[in-house]
């Protein structure tokens, strides 16, 4: 056991009983002040059981119970590390794969967060929010729905709206719906990881069509679609997903005109339709 991972040992409360606990704290402490780091290993259970004077299940049971609080993390045969070290490799890396928005700035989060979750239950009975509810929402759900589409799509029939439980979900429905094993989706060459997932797990094919700075080119589109005769044309016009690309209005209609000639359903995932300014 070197000194520089059993120096935490002297914070262990002997007088505390169970025993266990004054390791649990000892370590927690430590952590949580920087004396030890993401990643730094610990003792082996069996040296610090010596080092300590106690039974070894004292110890085996103090590390579980930091395990278990997200303290530390171990593999059988490397021994056991603060958790963390994993995220800190990573730090200032940079996923490319996806067009996640950073946290509005001025606001708090998490508080607004809460507010809305009381706001819901304090007009609705949390059973009832724990129900089963009507396949594709009821209509209270889909007049809301619709009346949220509404300042990018104008006004829609309710009849016409289906809630479902998650864009993914959506999108998975979508494709089983339009497209066979086999047969194939255009889609723009760096597109959505979870529509990619979605289609490899129902065996659909995806074509990539050339694209510019707003997206889709409307005469490769043309092309593709008299080519390949795809089943779907799954398009993010407004900060497209990665690459944060917004189709202006002029190209969603040659877009639009290009599917509707060649017969072709368009798949608008559009997530952040509402952000710009209308």
């Amino acid at each position: 056991m070197t000194a520089s991972n059993a120096r935490w040992l002297r914070r262990v409360d002997r007088g505390r009983r169970p025993i266990y606990l004054g390791v649990l704290h000892a370590l927690e402490a430590a952590i949580a002040e920087g004396e030890l780091q993401a990643g730094q290993q610990l003792p082996p259970q069996r040296a610090l059981a010596a080092e300590l004077g106690v039974d070894l299940t004292t110890v085996t049971r103090a590390y579980a119970a930091a395990r278990a609080r997200g303290l530390v993390e171990g593999t059988v045969g490397r021994g056991t590390f603060v958790a963390g070290g994993a995220g800190e490799d990573e730090a200032g890396l940079v996923d490319l794969s996806m067009n996640l928005p950073p946290p509005p700035l001025g606001l708090a989060l998490d508080r607004l967060l809460k507010d809305a979750a009381r706001q819901v239950l304090e007009r609705a009975d949390p059973a009832v929010l724990m129900a089963y509810h009507p396949a594709g929402g009821s209509l209270a759900q889909r007049a809301a729905c619709a009346a949220w589409l509404a300042p990018c799509i104008g006004q829609v029939e309710t009849e016409r709206v289906l809630v479902a439980p998650g864009a993914q979900a959506a999108l998975a429905a979508l494709l089983r719906l339009l497209a066979e094993p086999g047969e194939t989706v255009l889609v723009e060459p760096l597109t959505y990881p979870g529509l990619r997932a979605a289609a490899a797990h129902l065996g659909v094919g995806l074509t990539p069509c050339p694209v510019d700075g707003e997206g889709m080119i409307p005469e490769d589109l043309a092309r593709l679609c008299a080519r390949s005769r795809p089943k779907a044309v799954y398009l993010i016009p407004t900060h497209q997903n990665p690459t944060a690309a917004t189709m202006g209005s002029a190209r969603r209609a040659q877009v639009a005109q290009v599917c509707a000639a060649a017969g072709v359903p368009i798949i608008e995932d559009d997530a952040y339709g509402r952000l710009p300014a209308p």
